[in-house]
């Protein structure tokens, strides 16, 4: 059997394969629903969703303070509040804006109650006595407004559990229409602004990881073989093991979340057990005098079958996380435990294919 050729294909066909999984990362996705590690089936849980059903939900808001140093009773500044009011009206994901312009107070008239606005934002003379008027009012100091007289709030109420993509878009389009003011200062709170921070923070600590794993496996590899090689061809299939299985993610409808994030890490340590062991054999036969296939045949023979009850026992281990009641802590196991085999198969096809077409050390 010509197994230059067959190595060479072998290459060919992973390639092709790693260029088709690594497309799908860009659709990989990051979660931020923390309420995915509640417990199924937890009677507290249950309160939670039926006490929903029965009150709607009561984080689907975006909280804004925007802060004027010279006073907010200022006829210049609400006009600006008013109207950026009625932008945020118009976006499309949100429902209502409650905001001190459109705040109404009941009075009772000749003819019943009627509705009188608490703000006259066109009228400075009109605003002194509004000013006076809303801090006679418990209920309006501190929440729409703030005890210093310094700055106001803006409740923008959005689409009910809103997903993260939708949740970009309405993000950005609040961001947009905030720049279009000069205001001295902004505070936004909510579950979409701290998601787009939460999620950044994941994508940032996942890289960092997966950085110092990197560095560390180069450092050991560099130890070990002090070969150009011997750190370069176990470098390539740890990092196709990290991006076939991430790849598996967005193809299975299976965001990354915060136990996900530590998935490159673990791949980086099991993918290098692998090759490590393959590759010590590979180069105690050919200290022998043995050629390359012959030394790989026996490293095939002496190492496999032991290798792949290490690689079973570990995926074994990460199955039984399935037993959990936790949906993230099941598909953590069920991922690692599919990256443990990847990582066997990649270690005894691409790794030898690899070495057979590399001189000898």
């Amino acid at each position: 059997m010509n197994w230059i050729r067959v190595s060479r294909i072998v290459i060919v066909a992973i390639l092709v394969i790693t260029i088709f999984l690594g497309y799908q990362l860009k659709n990989l996705q990051f979660n931020y629903d923390f309420e995915s590690f509640f417990p199924q089936g937890d009677p507290e849980l249950e309160f939670l969703i039926k006490h929903r059903k029965n009150f709607d939900s009561d984080n689907d808001f975006v909280l804004l303070a925007i802060q004027n140093q010279q006073g907010i009773f200022n006829s210049e500044f609400l006009k600006k509040i008013d109207q950026l009011t009625k932008d945020f009206k118009k976006l499309d994901l949100v429902t209502d804006v409650a905001s001190p312009t459109t705040l109404k107070n009941i009075i009772i008239g000749p003819f019943g109650p009627v509705e009188v606005p608490w703000l006259h934002p066109y009228s400075d003379t009109l605003l002194v006595i509004d000013s006076a008027k809303i801090y006679n009012e418990p209920q309006l100091v501190g929440s729409f407004f703030s005890k210093d007289a310094k700055a106001i709030t803006i409740l923008i109420n959005h689409k009910k559990y809103i997903p993260v993509e939708e949740s970009y878009i309405l993000i950005n389009s609040i961001d947009n229409e905030l720049n279009k003011y000069d205001f001295d200062q902004l505070y936004l709170a909510g579950k979409i602004h701290g998601q787009e921070y939460y999620v950044d923070l994941m994508k940032r600590e996942m890289l960092l990881f997966m950085t110092a794993s990197f560095l560390l496996v180069l450092v050991f590899l560099i130890i070990a073989f002090r070969s150009f090689w011997g750190v370069v061809a176990p470098i390539i299939v740890v990092n196709l093991t990290v991006v076939w299985v991430l790849s598996f993610m967005p193809l299975f409808n299976r965001p990354v979340d915060i136990i996900a994030v530590l998935l490159p890490s673990i791949l980086f340590v099991v993918g290098m057990s692998d090759i490590v062991h393959i590759f010590s054999k590979y180069l105690e036969e050919i200290r022998t005098g043995k050629e390359k296939i012959e030394a790989l045949k026996v490293a095939f023979k002496q190492v496999g079958f032991a290798t792949l009850l290490t690689s079973l026992t570990t995926a074994i281990g990460f199955l039984t996380l399935i037993t959990s009641n936790i949906e993230p802590i099941k598909m953590f196991g069920i991922s690692t435990a599919v990256g443990v085999f990847v990582a066997f198969l990649l270690a005894f096809s691409l790794f030898p294919a690899i070495l057979t077409n590399l001189p000898i050390p």
